[in-house]
């Protein structure tokens, strides 16, 4: 008669040293049933690391286990499972140094051990202990043969047989069935360490007549030499062991066998369950592990960026400007993308510190240094001269021209309505002031005296250098020069070389400081010294340059520098073209004219009845 099984396991609780497991299943295929039977195996693997990736890895032991055996119809049962065990023991050994399989299939009347890698099989008949299978690392040993009614088979990992010692399972197997045996033992080892590799399933076989002993045989059968002298030696033990009848009642057969049908459903389900999850943490888990990846990856390459910018500043800025801008990007991505790493953090703060002397974007806040309405009520500043620490401001309507101290911040008015009615431009050199009007240029200081006739025809703009004063025709083309003599201004010469075209008609501001900076209305800058054109890029803002109000530069200055109000921002350019800084704030969205002074740091605005100054940071980077 066919002899029932009922099983009990002892599993430890996966740690960072390891895992280990006990795996049970019956085919539902009669045919699998009939031909390998039913599989308990045990297993453990010492994987250092994370808890759910050893239980994932286990997790694809025990499926190979299970490939391997039941994969193979053409092999039998002794020859399939010989071969699974050596197979996967071959196979994950490359990847860990310690991996540990025993395990047992019963078909019919007859059961096939293997085990290696360090695992054993053991046996209680009759009240005594015998160890079938002792393995070794890197090798696998098998047997066969029929057990007796009352025999108990024992998979164990070699790390349960060292905490548990074999007093203690001799004291487990003495009571009254497997499951009093494993919750015993199981008391045992949980309370030592390493328990996470110490694992044993104890397999009991009831209600059958004796049958022959086990015999042990070589993973390769067609190795006589080596099976029949273990087969010999195991022989002689189990031929000592008394043998005793048991006898069991129908009812208790039909009890064991519901009870293990639920237990076989229950363990199912739980390990479905364990499955499950080690599949959504595994999935879980490599996700956050690329995403480290990715991370670190791309923290490296920002923090390169930004080193290697510093590093090229001085050399060249152009190179340095795009690396650096680079590695901003990449860390407000990251920051973006939710992580929060102490070392982005860092990297964040330094891009700050460094964003204005790399990229020269500065966010200033604007000052208030003179308040025009405390010297007249009513002002409504357009344009303004710079000469001699004096802000000179021009009021077209309100008829009125103030002067603001920059070294003491005061203010006072310098002409009135006699002096400014009609007046359409301002310019000064030298503490001298003069006004454009419809019929000439007249020097504000000297009783409205007019100094030069008008000798030009439509909308001109005038600017007062080296003691001359420049006229430039819009609509022209042309740039006329009135040379100051003792006692007035010669009559006008044309400044352009000859054979020079130019088209004036969309400027919007031009300076004098030698050579003559022409802004025209779209943001391009041009640049002509003694007469003739010269290359000049003015590029590199970004955004670039579109439509500008003003522009300023100076003997005493090393920069140009360009308001744009729509873009509520001050640019800078170095005179030779290349972008140096710029100035961002809100409040310079209405600003209308602006003069720097470089040797107080600071660059003066207007708006309306109100002067507002800026630091410029960028002077302390030079």
């Amino acid at each position: 008669m066919r002899l029932l099984t009922s099983s009990a396991k002892v599993t430890g609780t996966p740690d960072r040293h390891g895992w280990s497991q006990v795996h049970e299943f019956t085919p539902q295929d009669e045919i699998k049933l009939n031909t390998k039977g039913k599989l308990f195996s045990v297993i453990s693997a010492a994987i250092e690391g994370e808890v759910l990736e050893s239980i994932t890895y286990g997790r694809e032991i025990l499926t190979r286990i299970h490939e391997e055996y039941y994969g193979d119809s053409e092999k039998s049962a002794f020859n399939a499972l010989a071969s699974a065990v050596e197979k996967v023991l071959q196979e994950f050994g490359k990847i860990w140094d310690s991996v540990e399989i025993a395990a047992i299939s019963i078909v019919g009347d007859f059961v096939y051990i293997a085990a290696g890698g360090g695992a054993g099989v053991a046996l209680y008949r009759n009240q005594s202990l015998v160890k079938l299978l002792d393995s070794s690392p890197g090798r696998a040993i098998s047997a066969s043969g029929k057990t007796e009614e009352g025999d108990i088979v024992i998979l164990l990992t070699k790390t349960f047989s060292e905490l548990v010692g074999e007093g203690v399972l001799k004291a487990g197997l003495a009571r009254k069935n497997v499951a009093e045996c494993a919750e015993y033992v199981s008391l045992k080892v949980h309370a030592q360490n390493k328990e996470s590799l110490a694992s044993a399933v104890f397999v009991e076989f009831s209600k059958g007549e004796s049958i022959e002993r086990l015999e042990l045989q070589e993973a390769d059968e067609r190795k006589p030499v080596a099976v029949n002298k273990t087969k010999s030696a195991f022989s002689s033990l189990l031929n000592k062991i008394p043998r005793r009848s048991v006898y069991v009642k129908t009812t208790e057969v039909d009890l064991e066998s519901e009870k293990k049908k639920k237990t076989t459903l229950s363990i199912g389900i739980i390990l479905l369950i364990l499955l499950a999850t080690s599949i959504v943490f595994g999935t879980k888990q490599k996700q956050k592990t690329d995403r480290m990846r990715k991370f670190e990856e791309e923290f490296s390459q920002a923090k390169h960026n930004y080193e290697e910018a510093l590093s090229l500043f001085t050399l060249n800025p152009t190179r340095s400007r795009e690396l650096f801008v680079s590695s901003e990007v990449s860390v407000r991505g990251m920051l973006d993308g939710g992580f929060d790493e102490s070392e982005l953090r860092q990297l964040e703060k330094n891009i700050d510190e460094n964003k204005g002397k790399i990229l020269g974007v500065y966010e200033t806040l604007l000052e208030e240094f003179a308040d025009v309405k405390l010297v007249t009520d009513i002002f409504n500043g357009e344009k303004m001269a710079l000469s001699e620490d004096k802000i000179y401001i021009l009021d077209p309507q309100g008829e009125k021209v103030v002067a603001a101290r920059i070294d003491t911040k005061g203010a006072e008015v310098i002409a009135g309505p006699s002096q400014v009615r009609s007046a359409e431009d301002i310019a000064s050199y030298s503490g001298l002031v003069y006004l454009l009007k419809d019929d000439g240029i007249y020097e504000v200081l000297r009783d409205q005296e007019k100094v030069i006739d008008k000798q030009w025809a439509g909308e001109i703009l005038i600017f007062s250098f080296a003691g001359n004063i420049y006229v430039l025709e819009k609509g022209a083309g042309s740039i006329g020069r009135f040379v100051r003599g003792e006692t007035r201004f010669s009559d006008k010469s044309e400044w352009l070389a000859s054979g020079v075209s130019s088209d004036f008609s969309q400027a919007v501001d031009w300076v004098i400081d030698g050579a003559i900076w022409i802004l025209k209305d779209d943001g391009t800058i041009e640049k002509y010294l003694q007469g003739n054109p010269q290359s000049f890029s003015g590029k590199g803002a970004s955004p670039e340059v579109e439509k500008p109000k003003a522009i300023f530069a100076s003997d005493e200055t090393r920069f140009l520098y360009v308001l744009e109000p729509d873009k509520n921002r001050v640019v800078v350019f170095t005179k030779e073209g290349e972008f140096a800084a710029q100035y961002l704030s809100e409040n310079l969205k209405d600003m209308k004219d602006l003069v720097v002074s470089e040797s107080r740091g600071k660059a003066f605005l207007l708006k309306g009845d109100k002067l507002y100054s800026i630091d410029l940071k960028h002077l302390e980077v030079e």
